[in-house]
């Protein structure tokens, strides 16, 4: 049984990054309801946790973290 190795950010946020998926911009609009360029003015002030997609080196977001933020605001 292998185990991966979680990274620093992984270990401060305790969840492994994508662990249940990933989202490309336009999906993250579609889900927050808002324009392109408020999610990127969001993904610039690190409202969720992002990376690159190994294959095209585009931006994408972390669902559990975008989730979380969501789940944030509505309180």
């Amino acid at each position: 049984m292998s185990t991966k190795t979680q990274s620093p950010a992984d270990e401060k946020h305790g969840y492994v990054f994508g662990c249940d998926g990933v989202l490309n911009i336009n999906e993250a609009v579609d889900l927050l309801g808002v324009c392109e360029r408020t999610v990127w003015r969001y993904v610039k002030e690190n409202r969720f946790r992002t990376g690159k997609h190994p294959g095209t080196n585009r931006l994408i977001i972390c669902r559990r973290s975008l989730m979380s933020y969501l789940s944030g605001i509505e309180s």
